[in-house]
């Protein structure tokens, strides 16, 4: 059936299905619903499980749904972007759930996220059966407006016994709009600033965003999502290559700190990358990716795609471009073009005459 978000939110704990559908366009709330449920005091000692919809394997979602672990109480099942699943796939999904149903087995939780920010759609068989099913929970997470995610903020900050004052949050909304990811992110900067001063003032709020500016913010996410794809492509994409050029252009003329500061951000955002790459190839497994299955099913395609001696060679340019960037041996933007476009691994006949990248 269909529960509106705060609903939801004010009684996670409490809700009895045992199948959840998180839709819509805020990223943060799906991630946010999602957590909760996997948190809940009840589901303590569930065994986890995560499938990507796009390369479902029915018969082995049968098996974590219908049987349970042997040191498990149950099982928390997720199936990530089931908006990409095929009709065949949703019909079998479907016929696999009805089967569930009639076995009347206990402990198992299913919950389903789409990635699609388009309106619920009755019509769709898997989602229309989420919207109509008493045994399951639709969830509709939307674009908030800004005096709702300043309500929100409020909440969040209360939950952490701080109060903040009404210029504070005025000047937050200002600078933050609607950017959930920037509001936590300034909550939980907020709590460590603050110690034991329970109160949060203007000043604060203004220190912690000095320079921060929400269309940069946009275009550095939008920057390091691009940064991802080029790792995983590692390859000469020429549209990839021109909308990740054009990401760099508009972080460098938008930021309010220069171009060496903004270059040695994006720097940051390919060293991340890589050491999450190195992670994922040696076996481990961060929090980050735990906490995002997207994210966690990118890099692994990007490590197969790099050997350790390119990786190795990966953090080599990322120091030089650093070097070159602090010691103004070369203009910001020239070298962070120029390590891209090695990364893309051009024809030598694109390349400078000293094996750099040449300059476009």
């Amino acid at each position: 059936m269909r529960i509106e978000y705060l609903a939801f939110f004010k009684n996670v704990d409490g809700r009895k299905e045992t199948i959840f559908y998180l839709c819509g366009p805020e990223p943060f709330l799906k991630r946010r619903a999602r957590e909760r449920l996997i948190g809940r005091p009840d589901f303590k000692g569930y065994a986890r499980s995560r499938f990507q919809a796009p390369s479902l394997n029915l018969a082995a979602l049968w098996e974590k749904i219908a049987g349970r672990g042997l040191f498990s109480m149950g099982e928390v099942i997720v199936l990530d972007r089931v908006e990409k699943l095929s009709a065949a796939n949703k019909k079998s999904l479907l016929e696999l759930i009805d089967r569930w149903e009639e076995s009347a087995a206990q402990g198992t939780i299913l919950i389903f996220v789409s990635d699609s920010e388009k309106k619920p759609d009755p019509a769709d068989p898997l989602e229309g059966r989420m919207m109509a099913s008493p045994a399951a929970c639709h969830v509709f997470l939307p674009e908030l407006r800004i005096s709702e995610v300043a309500s929100w903020a409020r909440g969040e900050l209360k939950r952490r016994q701080i109060e903040i004052s009404a210029s504070a949050l005025d000047h937050a909304c200002g600078v933050l709009a609607n950017e959930l990811h920037a509001w936590n992110n300034l909550i939980v900067n907020l709590d460590l600033s603050l110690g034991i001063r329970r109160r949060a003032s203007l000043e604060d709020v203004t220190e912690l965003l000095e320079g921060a500016s929400i269309d940069q913010e946009r275009i550095r996410r939008r920057f390091y999502d691009r940064a991802l794809d080029v790792m995983i492509a590692k390859e000469n994409s020429g549209e990839l290559l021109c909308q990740f050029l054009s990401d760099v252009e508009d972080i460098m003329a938008k930021s309010p700190q220069g171009e060496t500061p903004a270059a040695l951000g994006l720097l940051r955002g390919f060293a991340d990358w890589t050491y999450e790459m190195g992670l994922a190839k040696a076996g481990g497994y961060s929090s980050r990716r735990k906490r995002d299955p997207d994210l966690d099913r990118r890099l692994m395609a990007s490590a197969k795609r790099w050997s350790w001696d390119e990786v190795i060679r990966l953090y080599d340019s990322l120091i030089v471009a650093e070097r070159r960037i602090k010691t103004g041996f070369l203009p910001p933007e020239t070298v962070i073009r120029q390590l891209v476009l090695n990364i893309f691994e051009l024809p030598a006949s694109l390349r400078g005459g000293n094996g750099s990248a040449a300059v476009i």
